[in-house]
C-alpha cells in the first residue's frame, strides 16, 4: 500500500526545500511506502522551479500545476477528482 500525502502550495519558494527536508526526514522513520504530490495553486515566483529540482533527488515527489490560483479547497480536489490518485 502506498499513502499518498497531498501538499498545497502557492508561492512557497523561499521556504519549501525546508518543508520538504522535514517531511522527507518524518517519512522515513515510518514503515509504510510514501508519495508526495505537490500541486502548485498558480504560483507567480519560482515554486514549480523547486519542486523540479525536488523530485530530481526524490523519486516520490510529482507536481502539478494549476494553471491559476483555484484556492486550496480546489487543489485539494484536484487529487480526488482527476485520476492522479
Amino acid at each position: 500500500m502506498v499513502i499518498s500525502i497531498v501538499v498545497q502550495i502557492d508561492n512557497e519558494a523561499h521556504k519549501l526545500i525546508q518543508f520538504h527536508r522535514l517531511l522527507r526526514d518524518s517519512i522515513d522513520v515510518l514503515r509504510h511506502t510514501f508519495e508526495i504530490w505537490y500541486v502548485n495553486d498558480g504560483s507567480t515566483d519560482d515554486t514549480g522551479e523547486v519542486v523540479r529540482g525536488i523530485i530530481r533527488d526524490d523519486h516520490r515527489v510529482h507536481l502539478i500545476n494549476l494553471s491559476r490560483n483555484y484556492g486550496h479547497q480546489a487543489a485539494r480536489l484536484t487529487m480526488t477528482s482527476s485520476g492522479y490518485s
